[in-house]
């Protein structure tokens, strides 16, 4: 007997702990989780009940029932009637007499009892972009002593209303930060969130506008480069403020656009794939022409849709070369020459060319420059920007080429003397006349054949 209790308590035991382990929510494969089902039964009216003490009161009975039931739920959840009573009658919710109008499931009866049994699900919460970019301006001012300037622009919308996560190049040095037109404090994030290269920042977003209405971020700050003077050319690595922190959560870029400006004696010649150049390098007729263009700090108001925002001034010098790309990026890369330096390579080299081939025959000449053009043509399908500025900085070899092959071929020509011949005498009526010899010039012809017959 002993044995069989001792059994019953574990078998009970095990029913206790298999029976919280059946009401446990169950999570589908797409993380909704189904409830448990919910039965709802109205209070039945029972009419009149005689009373005992009373003996005027008599028992009447229901002649008629009417009720209605609606049903309200949560936006997270899903409800619906796992099986429907036979006596409930599903109907719209405008159509309630007795309720107000609202809710998500409304039935009506005309009988009693009746219960409504009801399954609920709830579906797994996604998550909603907070912060969206409509434009994301970034302009650099790279100066010949290995300093940038940077003024970011940022025209966005977000539901976040005290504080906006930002990531910022490490080594920077923040001189203005404005919300709205308004300058706020830049707040150090914790350390330990940062990642090599970058510092996170906290930046105080409270306003008075509301949620859906767009609003400008401004971030002026200055950050050391190598410096372009050292060298004739190299890659520079620009990198970029990112919103959200370094991964960006949360936040939408829909297009950016970078503005770079250089000291007049350099060019940027190429830019990474990401990035589509404005104002590229063209051919005016046959005259190579080089890219960027002359702005000025303000030009890019009208772009952005608002004034600078900044309390200090964004001072800029040299010429600016644009680049523009959908969505965001962590960093900006491109190429830079400096222009006089391969100005002499490039003039030197077909100088040298030029007096090389100064004496072959015009059709080689031609089919070495088709060849170079073809290689120009392939190398510009990936790379069009350095082949535009290639033409540029070449432009004064191209015209000595030229001139030293025409003058060379001028001059061979006047070198060809023609041939000479005898003067002919012509009479008037278009006949040559006869050639006679001088009378001496048979003597020794006449001498000699005398002898000979002697």
């Amino acid at each position: 007997e002993a044995g069989e209790k001792a059994a019953e308590e574990t078998e009970g035991e095990k029913n206790k702990e298999t029976e919280p382990e059946k009401k446990k929510p169950v999570e589908t494969a797409e993380g909704d989780i189904a409830l448990k089902e919910i039965v709802l039964s109205p209070l039945k009216v029972l009419g009149l009940v005689k009373s005992e003490g009373d003996s005027r009161s008599r028992e009447v009975s229901l002649s008629r029932v009417y009720g209605e039931i609606a049903v309200q739920k949560s936006k997270m959840l899903s409800v619906t009637t796992s099986e429907l009573d036979e006596q409930l009658d599903p109907i719209d919710i405008r159509e309630l007499k007795l309720l107000p109008q609202e809710g998500f499931l409304a039935f009506r009866y005309f009988n009693q009892p009746v219960t409504l049994e009801l399954a609920s699900t709830r579906h797994k919460i996604q998550d909603v972009v907070e912060t969206i970019i409509l434009k994301s301006l970034v302009e650099v001012v790279v100066s010949k002593e290995g300093r940038s300037t940077y003024r970011c622009r940022y025209l966005m919308k977000s539901s976040e209303r005290q504080q906006l996560k930002v990531a910022l190049p490490a080594g920077m040095e923040p001189l203005s930060i404005t919300v709205a037109g308004q300058p706020v404090p830049l707040e150090k994030a914790d350390q330990t969130q940062d990642e090599e290269g970058w510092s996170n920042y906290f930046v105080n977003v409270a306003r008075d506008q509301a949620s859906d209405q767009s609003f400008l971020v401004s971030l002026l700050f200055t950050k050391a480069v190598p410096r372009i003077t050292d060298s004739f050319g190299g890659n520079l690595n620009l990198p970029l403020p990112r919103i959200g922190g370094v991964k960006g959560e949360n936040v939408v870029v829909q297009q950016l656009k970078t503005a770079i400006w250089v000291p007049d004696q350099y060019a940027l010649v190429n830019v990474s794939d990401d990035f589509q150049p404005e104002y590229e390098p063209y051919l005016d007729g046959v005259i190579p022409r080089r890219g960027g263009t002359d702005v000025s700090g303000n030009f890019f108001d009208s772009w952005i849709g608002a004034s600078a925002g900044s309390l200090i001034d964004f001072p800029t010098e040299g010429r600016t070369f644009i680049y523009t790309r959908l969505g965001d990026s962590s960093e900006i890369s491109v190429s830079w020459w400096k222009l006089s330096f391969y100005t002499w390579v490039l003039s030197s080299a077909l100088i040298v060319i030029a007096f090389v081939m100064r004496k072959t025959p015009w059709e080689n000449k031609v089919a070495v420059l088709i060849f170079l053009v073809f290689i120009l043509a392939m190398i510009g399908l990936t790379n069009a920007d350095m082949v535009l500025h290639g033409l540029y900085v070449a432009r004064f070899g191209i015209l000595a080429l030229l001139a030293i092959w025409i003058l060379y071929s001028l001059a061979g020509l006047r070198s060809v003397q023609p041939a000479t011949y005898p003067n002919t005498q012509i009479t008037s009526g278009g006949q040559t006349a006869a050639v006679i010899p001088p009378p001496e010039i048979f003597d020794e012809f006449e001498q000699n054949r005398s002898d000979k017959e002697l």
